[in-house]
Order: C-alpha cells, then structure tokens, then sequence
C-alpha cells in the first residue's frame, strides 16, 4: 500500500495488467476497440481489468459503454470513469490513478487489438525486468483509398514497425508511440509522487499537438529502465478519411515539431548528463540559431522562388523548420524551467543516463 496521485491510497498488485482506453466524444469508435479487449484469449491465467476514462465527453460516451459492456455479458473487472480535465495527458493520469495493477496497457479508442495481445505482451515483459515501456505494431485501416505518401510517413499515425528489430531500443533518446503502449506504473509513480510535472499537454479536442508518450518514454528511461518495441503485438488502427489528407498531415507534423523545445532537456541530459546549466543554455541557443537561419534560408529560397512549394517533402520541412523555429523562439525559459525541474529529479534519485 502506498500514496500516489493526488495523495490517494492505492493497492498496487504486482501481476496483472490494466488496460486503459482514453477516449473523447469516442462513440463511433468505441464499439470495435471494445469488443477486441473483450475478446482477448490466454493460454495462461493473467489477472487483468478494463478502465475506459470519459475525457470531458459530450456524446454520451459513459452510458454507451455500460450499454455496450451489459449487451456484451462482459464478466471481467470493468470501470467506465470520467475525467473532467480535457486532455489526453490528464486522461492518461487519471487512467495511471485509477488501475490496480503493475502494468498499464494505453488503448486508443481507434485501436482493435488482435486477440492474443494480452498474453504475448505480458509473456515479454515477465520475462524481461529491464523493460520499463513495450511497444507493438499498429497495421492501418483505411477508411477511404490510401495516400500515395503514407507509407512514407506512416508513424507519425503510430503504425508501422518502431524498429528494426525485436527487443530494447538502442537509441540516445529511445520512444515508441503511445497506441498500444505498456507502460510500468511503479517507475511512473516514482517520478509523479515527487510532485514532478510534465512539460507535453498532448492531445486536447481538435487540437495536434502531441508528445506526451514520448516524454513519458524519456521519464522512464531516466529511471534507467529499458523502452522495448515487439512486432509480434500488433492491433488495427483506423484511419479515417480525414486524417489522410496532406493538409491534416502538415498540420500534425507542425504540432509534432513544435514540442521539440520541450523534449530537448531530455535529449540533453541522455547525451550530456554531467554538463553545467550554462552548457545547456548555450546548446539551447545554437538549436534556436540553427533553426531561424534555416527558416529564414526557406523564406530567401521561397520569395525567389527557388523552391518549389508544391512539392511535398520540401514543403513538409519548411513547415517543420518554421515550427521549430518559431517554438524555440517562445518557449526558451519553459525549457530553461524543466531542465532545472529534471535535474533535480535526478539527484533526488541519484539517477545516471545509460
């Protein structure tokens, strides 16, 4: 028994999984993803729960899930909670709050899980102690006739392999896309029950901003475990036909790129963990320089028409240097801030980078 979130007692079994499926407005969605974690299929007994968060829905969402789990004759632990705080993020607290069990599994309410993923991904992480994250597989499901550049471009809609091979990712900066994400809920406790406050807001209504997986990647990896990815658990992703256009997709890499700012006090402290404040204030300033000149370079490049903006990949990079630029721009002393707040989380741990 110990404090967490918010200072709630909470009883924390060891062996099992929570799955946490964090929804807005999700009733056209939610049916399918359902019925794939009700149909889940173990070889081996696994204690396990659902928990839906209700993030600030206005559709009904609660009620059509308990409509849906009494129609469905679901026998297991169930809980359909709201969270009034709209936000992916904050419905991803509740989620990590509210679940019983050592590891959480993140399900998008577009995600379909194939049937064994329980099972596989609990076979993996039981045998593997190091591993702090798992990360699957997303395959699409196209709603509508597949983009010519999809594939391209295609984990940015989190499917796809997110390595090259089975197993912990060797990277600087090592992160898997939150979709279909376990995640270990006692190294995030660790770090949330210091009070420690994430930079990324993620997901919030129609806005595309995005990057609190990842952070969460980095937190947990700060705490020196390891991020894994496995192709072996895969889920469908759907993909509807208005996140395949360009123009959605130019908009999502420009709310991806603005985060960097705030991801890089992470970046830094992997690559450089005994460097002085004045050091990362100095490679903050040559990423902002980097990025302006960059962006003005695009600009010189664009008013005389040296580039050609209709074609896609230059036009995808200005977009993502002019975000970088202009987020480096505004949000130098809410970096400066979180480095301080993350150095300071790690002497409190005596925590050293891989």
């Amino acid at each position: 028994m110990e404090k967490g979130i918010n200072n709630k007692i909470l009883f924390t079994k060891p062996d099992g999984i929570s799955v946490v499926v964090c929804t807005y407005n999700g009733i056209s969605r939610l049916e399918a993803t359902l019925q794939s974690i009700f149909n889940q299929k173990f070889d081996v007994e696994i204690a396990w729960e659902v928990i839906i968060i209700d993030n600030a829905s206005s559709d009904g969402t609660k009620e059509f899930c308990i409509a849906l789990i009494n129609k469905e004759n679901f026998t297991g632990s169930f809980r359909v909670l709201t969270e009034s705080k709209p936000g992916l993020n904050n419905a991803r607290l509740k989620g990590l709050e509210e679940s019983i069990y050592n590891w959480i599994l993140f399900c998008d309410d577009d995600n379909h899980l194939f049937e064994n993923y329980l099972e596989i991904g609990f076979g993996i992480l039981s045998k593997n102690e190091s591993i702090g994250v798992l990360g699957g597989m997303g395959l699409p499901v196209f709603e509508s006739q597949k983009p010519e550049w999809f594939d391209q471009y295609q984990h940015s809609f989190a499917v796809g392999k997110q390595s090259h091979s089975n197993g912990k990712i060797a990277s600087n900066n090592p992160e898997v896309y939150g979709a279909g994400c376990f995640f270990f809920k006692p190294a995030l406790q660790k770090v949330f029950n210091t009070g420690f406050l994430t930079i990324m807001s993620d997901r919030k209504g129609n806005s595309l901003s995005s990057g609190g997986d990842v952070e969460w990647c980095y937190l947990i990896h700060l705490l020196k475990y390891e991020i894994w990815f496995s192709d072996e658990l895969k889920f469908y992703h759907h993909m509807p036909a208005a996140r395949l256009t360009w123009e959605y997709y130019i908009k999502l890499k420009a709310g991806i790129a603005s985060g960097d700012p705030l991801l890089f006090p992470y970046a830094f402290i992997f690559k450089k963990e005994n460097a002085s404040l004045f050091f990362y204030i100095i490679q903050y300033l040559q990423k902002l320089i980097t990025f302006l000149l960059l962006y003005f370079l695009y600009l010189i490049k664009i008013i005389f028409r040296v580039k050609n903006m209709t074609n896609r990949t230059v036009q995808l990079g200005y977009i993502i240097i002019k975000a970088k630029a202009i987020s480096y721009s505004k949000r130098g002393l809410t970096s400066f801030k979180h480095y301080k707040a993350l150095k300071l989380l790690q002497n409190k741990f005596k925590l050293k980078s891989n």
